[in-house]
């Protein structure tokens, strides 16, 4: 695994309006050397494909067509995410001035 993934990435993939030269970079990435992803990335792309259904910036045909291509990624998920939610991630992000 070469890099964490996140939905807007992985979102980026699927709309040629935000596929970008640097996104195409970790797409190839991810497929050559795999990714690993929190938890809950399945259900913020399955959500993310559902809204752009919903807004009619894909058919449901293109949505299948992306979740099949999504899932079937070399994209590890990461079972430590809700766990360490409490405690180090949250520690790190005020750390860091992140978000969660």
């Amino acid at each position: 695994m070469t890099f964490v993934l996140d939905s807007s990435v992985s979102l980026s993939w699927c709309f040629d309006d935000e596929f970008t030269g640097a996104t195409g970079a970790l797409m190839e990435r991810a497929g050559d050397t795999g990714a690993i992803a929190p938890s809950h990335w399945p259900l913020e792309v399955l959500n993310g494909l559902a809204m752009a259904e919903r807004r009619c910036r894909i058919d449901s045909a293109k949505r299948v067509r992306h979740i099949e291509f999504l899932r079937d990624l070399p994209v590890a998920i990461d079972a430590d995410t809700v766990s360490q939610a409490w405690t180090v991630t949250s520690q790190l992000a005020e750390r860091h001035h992140l978000t969660l």
